[in-house]
C-alpha cells in the first residue's frame, strides 16, 4: 500500500484566513467516504472523488508521522491502479486556497495539476507543479483565482517505482480566502478605531448642547 504524509503549515491570510487546521481531517475516522464534508468557520469543504462513479475519498494517516489527509479512489478499497482524480469544492467563493500534497510511494506523480472553476464550472485556470517522492517531503501549492468554487487535483505517475499509479497524491488544505472579505484590523487598531469613535461621539453630543443653549 501506498504511504502518505502532510505536515501542517501555518498559513495567515487576513480574516478569512484559516490557520493551519484550515479544515481538520485529523479529526476523522480513518477509512473510506463516498463523499466527505469538514467545516471551518463559516465554510464547509466537500471532498470527492472527480467524475467517478462510485468513488469514494480515503481518509489516510502514514503511521511513521501521525498526520492525515485525503485521496480519491475508485472504489472503497485504496490500492495500487485504484487512485482517481480528487475535487474540493467549498460552499464559499474563495480568492485563494493553499493545498498540502505528498506521496511516500516513490512513483513520482508528475506533474500535479490542480484546476480552478467557478460555481457554474468555468474553468478559471490551472496550476502545475512537480511533486518530490518521499512522505518527509510534503510540499504546498497556492491558487490565486477570484470567485472560485471548487478545485480539482489530478497527477500522473512518473513510474519511478516502476508502477503505474496515476492520481497517487494525499492532499490537506491549510489556507484560504474568502472572496470580498479584507484583512481583520490589529487590537491596536480596533483600539484606536473605538477611541476615535468615542471622540466623534463625545464631540456630537458638544455640538447638540450648544444648539440647545444658543438656539
Amino acid at each position: 500500500m501506498m504511504k502518505f504524509a502532510l505536515a501542517a503549515s501555518a498559513l495567515a491570510l487576513g480574516a478569512s484566513a484559516a490557520s493551519a487546521t484550515a479544515f481538520d481531517f485529523e479529526a476523522q475516522a480513518l477509512g473510506a467516504y463516498p463523499s466527505l464534508t469538514v467545516s471551518d468557520p463559516g465554510i464547509d469543504l466537500t471532498v470527492t472523488a472527480d467524475n467517478t462513479p462510485g468513488g469514494f475519498v480515503y481518509v489516510y494517516a502514514y503511521s511513521g508521522v501521525g498526520t492525515r489527509g485525503v485521496i480519491a479512489s475508485k472504489t472503497a478499497l485504496l490500492a495500487v491502479g485504484n487512485f482517481a482524480p480528487i475535487r474540493f469544492t467549498f460552499s464559499h467563493a474563495l480568492d485563494s486556497v493553499t493545498f498540502l500534497f505528498g506521496d511516500g510511494g516513490g512513483d513520482g506523480d508528475n506533474p500535479l495539476t490542480i484546476s480552478a472553476y467557478s460555481a457554474g464550472g468555468i474553468l478559471l485556470g490551472n496550476a502545475t507543479t512537480t511533486s518530490a517522492d518521499g512522505f518527509n517531503t510534503p510540499q504546498s501549492l497556492t491558487l490565486n483565482f477570484a470567485g472560485s468554487s471548487y478545485f480539482v487535483a489530478s497527477s500522473l505517475s512518473g513510474g519511478g517505482s516502476g508502477i503505474l499509479n496515476d492520481n497517487s497524491l494525499a492532499y490537506d488544505v491549510t489556507a484560504y480566502t474568502l472572496s470580498g472579505s479584507s484583512a481583520a484590523p490589529e487590537p491596536a487598531s480596533w483600539a484606536l478605531m473605538l477611541g476615535g469613535f468615542g471622540a466623534i461621539g463625545g464631540a456630537m453630543r458638544g455640538r447638540r448642547k450648544a444648539a440647545i443653549s444658543f438656539g
